[in-house]
């Protein structure tokens, strides 16, 4: 025990093989069940604190970034129904990971939501170059149709 600013602290460390998250329920739902004398309180910092503002931070990140991705693609194309389509391959996609992190039974922390982030990263490329490579063999279709329209 210390005194850090004329509060006493007590430091629980330990090596375990479980996640921040897990042992931080285990132990909130035992601390939850005491009864803590007047004056006293308890609260949670370190790296559970740190993990959910950086989770929060990461959401309205990739919020943001899904918008303009999808306002670049409007803007590209001038139509709403192509970036409808680039955009739902990155919800199917983050749809097939949560099942496979399910199955695994792995948690979702700082890594897997920056692995969400990337993984639209890549899917919305890949979808934009089949849909330009689509409008562009339609547009030549059409010239070859009519080749003497100007």
């Amino acid at each position: 025990m210390y005194t850090i600013v004329f509060q006493h602290i007590v430091r629980v460390t330990n090596n375990v093989v479980l996640t921040a998250a897990d042992v931080m329920s285990e132990v909130t739902a035992k601390i939850e069940q005491l009864v803590l004398p007047e004056g006293y309180a308890w609260n949670v910092t370190g790296e559970t604190e740190e993990e959910s503002e950086v989770l929060l931070d990461l959401g309205v990140l990739a919020i943001v970034a899904v918008f303009l991705i999808f306002l670049l693609i409007v803007l590209q194309f001038n139509s709403l129904s192509i970036p409808v389509l680039v955009m739902s391959t990155v919800y199917l996609a983050i749809a097939g990971s949560l099942i496979g992190l399910f199955i695994t039974s792995t948690p979702i922390g700082f890594m897997t939501v920056a692995g969400f982030i990337a993984l639209a990263g890549i899917v919305v490329p890949s979808l934009y170059t089949v849909v330009a490579i689509q409008k562009e063999k339609k547009r030549a279709k059409k010239e070859a149709q009519n080749p003497l329209s100007i």
